[in-house]
């Protein structure tokens, strides 16, 4: 049943809205109407409802300004403004204000119960995301970003600063460096947090289910009739849209996006009319975009208008001073969520998983916590509780000691090795390879002419 509320000085809404029942049986209509805003808003403190269809002629024509007071006083429901034949601007203004459409004059059954239809899905939608936003914020609070590393408090404040401002971020990193994550800590920070975060791993659809997915269009229902899909753009409306994957987008795709950003609005499949959306969009890619546009892979306009606030996310080989903290916040964590308490983790399985590169950035490490919390008990965490490709890394990295049992030439070995691997993740630059290393830079300078090495 659709509770409807028509503020309206004539019978004119009611009347289509009569037709669009008669028209389709299972639209089923509860209709109260009203004359001025005064008496919408008085109506409103007691009732229930799921729209009010407000005509912007009312009160002299201040529907528009009344929106904004509606859409409070209507936390739960959908505001849809009916005006006249100048629909481009009045919509992009009425949704400013809080409406979620915006029908033109003379009105057409067909496209009210559309209208309805997508109110219908998105309120669905919606309290399918209110159970997401509380899972994400329970994972929030559980894996808030670790920073200790100067190239992770280097990210911490540009994701802040990019919380100020709409326009679209871009997110680079190697696989693995919880870009989805800092996403979220974006849209937290951001004066969007009230409203929904809506993630689109693109990768994982094929052909054209992505853009059935993203923008909405029309899908059989149970009586065999072609019905309106509320995509989830609009289920991102005053939010934001995490793109994740972007390159994994056709080249269609990524233009539609691009209008989206540009122009605020959608159109699908079936609709006779635009859409207007209000949300930011954050994009992320484990691959060189550049190159992807020199490639013809990806378009260059969508590139540019990303690229304005692109943020590289640091591989965990140049942010080791976060391991540690890393491994207390996943052992907490799988401990909670597999109802299990071990023992403290042994300094040589901290030895272990400290020094090793981590190809696969922070997941990895969260896959061998999570392992070592299943195989581990009250004794706590031991070397054997390590996976063993970390094991072997270690002994590999040992085994340019040869048969010399000295532990101090073992040591001086291991330190070079370290330090040469370090000098090469940092491009040279000894400054951040210090800072890889944990040690300082004069220290740093010591050591490459005690080993003799050559950046």
């Amino acid at each position: 049943m659709n509770r409807i509320l028509i503020i309206d000085p004539d019978e004119t809404i009611r009347e289509e809205l009569d037709r669009a029942a008669a028209e389709s049986p299972s639209l089923c209509l509860d209709l109260t109407r009203v004359d001025t805003a005064d008496q919408a808003l008085k109506y409103l403190e007691g009732a229930d409802l799921d729209v009010v269809l407000c005509d912007h002629r009312i009160d002299g024509g201040a529907g528009r300004d009344i929106v904004q007071r509606i859409s409070d006083r209507l936390p739960e429901g959908v505001v849809v403004l009916v005006g006249g034949q100048e629909r481009d601007l009045l919509a992009r203004e009425a949704n400013q204000r809080g409406a979620f459409d915006c029908l033109s004059r003379p009105l057409r059954a067909a496209e009210i119960i559309l209208t309805l239809n997508r109110i219908r899905d998105r309120a669905a939608m919606l309290r399918r995301q209110e159970i997401l936003d509380r899972q994400i914020e329970k994972i929030r609070e559980e894996r808030a970003v670790v920073a200790a590393s100067e190239p992770m408090i280097e990210v911490l404040e540009l994701l802040e600063r990019a919380s100020d401002f709409n326009t679209p971020a871009f997110l680079t990193g190697e696989v693995g460096t919880r870009k989805h994550l800092m996403a979220q800590t974006i849209h937290a920070q951001s004066s969007r947090r009230s409203g929904p975060f809506v993630e689109v791993r693109c990768g994982q659809y094929e052909g054209d289910e992505i853009d059935h997915q993203l923008f909405g269009g029309r899908t059989t229902g149970a009586s065999g009739r072609q019905e309106p899909w509320c995509g989830l753009i609009e289920l991102a409306n005053r939010g934001t849209l995490f793109l994740g994957q972007v390159d994994k987008l056709s080249m269609e795709l990524q233009s539609k996006i691009y209008r989206l950003i540009e122009e605020h609005e959608i159109w699908s499949d079936g609709d006779p009319r635009p859409r207007q959306v209000d949300i930011r969009v954050i994009a992320a890619s484990s691959e060189d975009l550049s190159a992807a546009v020199a490639e013809g892979r990806f378009d260059q306009k969508l590139y540019e208008r990303l690229s304005s606030m692109t943020i590289r996310l640091p591989a965990l080989r140049e942010r080791r001073r976060d391991i540690p903290l890393l491994i207390d916040q996943f052992l907490a964590h799988f401990q909670n969520a597999l109802g299990k308490d071990v023992g403290p983790i042994s300094s040589e399985a901290l030895e272990r998983l400290c020094g090793y590169a981590w190809p696969g950035n922070v997941r990895e490490l969260q896959n061998a916590i999570e392992r070592a919390v299943i195989l581990a008990g009250k004794d706590g965490i031991s070397l054997a509780h390590v996976p063993q490709a970390i094991v072997e890394d270690y002994r590999n990295q040992l085994s340019d000691c040869g048969e010399n049992f000295a532990l101090k030439p073992a040591r001086q070995a291991f330190e070079a090795q370290l330090i040469r691997r370090a000098l090469k993740s940092a491009n040279g630059n000894r400054t951040q390879a210090a800072s890889l290393l944990a040690i300082s830079h004069r220290n740093l300078l010591y050591k490459l002419k005690a080993y003799k090495i050559r950046d």
